[in-house]
This record gives structure tokens, C-alpha cells and sequence, in this order.
């Protein structure tokens, strides 16, 4: 059964707590470590859980250079580096020095030699890298495992599958190498963590299972790349609207955009230009008054509100307000 979404009174949204630039800034700090990758630390020992607890690293720049700090803003890798990609559970990330890609360990510890064109982070203890303009897969040795045969590779989800495009079509390959999806599709996201991905045929978005199945058939002009919450955003002529698993509509198409659903259960959405946010039973927990905003984490989005940034509570209500210098980062999610 779907739903249209209903707005809630703005009187109950008036109420501002008013705090200093540097509270909000460190409540940022915090929303942004929340949202970084984690790995263990180097002295941690396996005898004592506690010792061997994640230590956060997030990616940091300075003076166009990039390493990685841990949550105090120490730099424990020193930004000597082009670009970075985060740390995945094996403890290595993918740096970026004099035009080529290698990998580090934690403590900054060249673990394999900058010698990619491209590369992305480990899954499954695998890596996609692209040399001479093909792409192929490293294990943690460095040693090529998937030849590089593909014009892109990307990461393995959690399901042991990875996109890539042969021919110019994707498919999907397991860890092995085999081909489990034959590539036939024009485009293609990365398996979500429900086990579902979004493809394209003859320019109409839908959704696969694992084994190559259709749960939605090619008949969106847009999608969201995943399933959260059981709900995917996708595009009608009527506009943006949000479907389950089963191909069912569950709320109405009638945005002029619409984001994936937050861990919290809360996505953006865009009505006459101005962005709102709607819980997963299509109700509005603000009125569409924001001119951008970034999705939900750690409880908490940040969003402007004439020209001004504020950070935004899941009750629809403001955890702090400040005044009109725009936040440095940029809203990657934004459309």
C-alpha cells in the first residue's frame, strides 16, 4: 500500500537552540568521524579485546596533501599523499604518490608499492586496480589474482560479488574470478548490503538479486543505488517516489528528488526546490524549507537554511543553528 507523504505544523519546527561557531563545528567533527572507516591498532594485542577495540583513522588534508588523523586530529600518517582512500578491515588504505596508487597500513608503512593507475580499497581481501587502462584484482601480497581484462572493476560487496564491464556492458564476478552475472547490462551499481543491485537495459533502471534475478523490472528513469530499510528511491514520470523489495510501491511518486533512507530511517527529499526530510512511512519530519542539506548520521544532518548552516535532529527539531560561514566540506550527496 503506498503513501502520500504529509507535512507536519511549522510551528513545532520553530524552536532554535542558538550556540557558538566552534560547538557546531566540533559536532560536525564528530559527524564526520562517525561516518569514516575504522581499523585496529597497531600495538593492539589479540589477548585483550579491549587493546584490540577499532581505533578510528580518518582521511585529512593540508596544504593539498593528504594522510590520515585520529580522533583527537592528530596526524598519524602524515599528509604526503595525492589522494587517499579510507581503511577497510585489513588495516590498508589506498594513497596516491607521484601520480600512482600503492597501499599503506596504519602506521604508514608502504605495504604495496604505488604502481596502479587507479585503486580502491579492500573487500574480501581483494582489490580492484587498473594498470594500462585495464582493470583486475590484487591480493593483500600484491599479487594479481583476477587478470586485468575488464574496462572497470569495482569493489566486492558483501555478498562476494564485484561489478565490471567487459565489452561495454557490466556484469558481476565472485572472488574466484567466474563470471556469476554475465555482463549484459548498459550500467550497473554495487550489490547494497541487502543483496540487490540496480541495473540498467535500454536506459529503464531496476533491480537484480544475487543470482542475476529481477525483484523490479527495467522501468525507472532513475534510481537510488541501494535498499535501505527495505526501500529504494526511484523515478516515474510523476517524480521521485520509494519502492520495497518486492517491486511494490510504498510511497508515492511526487518528489523532485529523493535520497536513500539513513541508518536512522530518515531521507532527503525535494519538494518546489526546497529540501525537506520524510520518515520511511512517507511523513515529513520538517517542512521543505532547506536549500541543501547532507543526509543523516550519527543522528544528526547538517542542512542550510538561507544561506545559513544548522544541524538538523531526527525529531525535525535543530541541535544547534550558527551563523552564515558556509561549512568547508562539501555536499557530496547532494543531486
Amino acid at each position: 500500500m503506498s503513501s502520500k507523504a504529509t507535512k507536519p505544523n511549522p510551528e513545532n519546527n520553530a524552536k532554535k537552540l542558538a550556540v557558538s561557531k566552534p560547538f557546531l563545528l566540533a559536532v560536525i567533527t564528530v559527524i564526520i568521524i562517525l561516518c569514516c572507516k575504522t581499523t585496529n591498532s597497531p600495538d593492539a594485542s589479540a589477548d585483550d579485546p579491549a587493546l584490540s577495540a577499532p581505533v578510528p583513522l580518518t582521511a585529512a588534508s593540508k596544504e593539498g596533501k593528504w594522510g590520515f588523523v585520529d580522533t583527537e586530529g592528530l596526524w598519524i600518517i602524515s599528509p604526503v599523499y595525492e589522494d587517499v582512500r579510507p581503511f577497510e578491515d585489513n588495516r590498508m588504505a589506498a594513497v596516491k604518490k607521484d601520480g600512482r596508487w600503492g597501499f599503506v597500513d596504519e602506521n604508514g608503512t608502504e605495504a604495496i608499492s604505488p604502481a596502479y593507475q587507479e585503486a580502491l580499497s579492500f573487500s574480501h581481501s581483494l582489490a580492484a586496480v587498473s594498470q594500462n587502462g585495464r582493470w583486475g584484482f590484487i591480493n593483500e601480497a600484491g599479487m594479481n589474482v583476477i587478470p586485468a581484462i575488464y574496462e572497470y572493476a569495482g569493489s566486492f560487496s558483501q555478498c562476494g560479488l564485484a561489478m565490471v564491464k567487459q565489452n561495454g556492458q557490466f556484469g558481476f564476478v565472485d572472488t574466484t574470478g567466474a563470471m556469476r552475472i554475465p555482463t549484459q547490462f548498459e550500467s550497473a551499481f554495487a550489490f547494497d548490503e541487502a543483496g540487490y543491485a540496480a541495473v540498467s537495459i535500454g536506459g529503464l533502471w531496476g533491480f537484480i538479486d544475487e543470482t542475476g534475478t529481477f525483484l523490479a523490472e527495467p522501468q525507472y528513469s532513475a534510481v537510488g543505488p541501494c535498499f535501505r530499510h527495505n526501500m529504494a528511491a526511484v523515478k516515474t514520470e510523476s517524480g521521485w517516489g520509494y519502492i520495497d523489495s518486492t517491486g511494490n510501491t510504498v510511497i508515492d511518486p511526487q518528489f523532485e528528488f529523493a535520497g536513500d533512507f539513513s541508518p536512522e530511517g530518515i531521507a532527503r527529499v525535494m519538494v518546489a526546490g526546497q529540501y525537506g526530510y520524510i520518515n520511511t512511512s512517507g511523513q515529513f519530519i520538517t517542512d521543505t524549507r532547506f536549500q541543501n542539506g547532507r543526509d543523516f548520521s550519527g543522528g544528526l544532518a547538517l542542512v542550510f537554511v538561507q544561506k545559513q548552516q544548522a544541524l538538523l535532529k531526527t525529531d525535525g527539531t535543530f541541535a544547534a543553528e550558527a551563523g552564515s560561514n558556509i561549512y568547508p566540506g562539501s555536499l557530496s550527496n547532494a543531486p
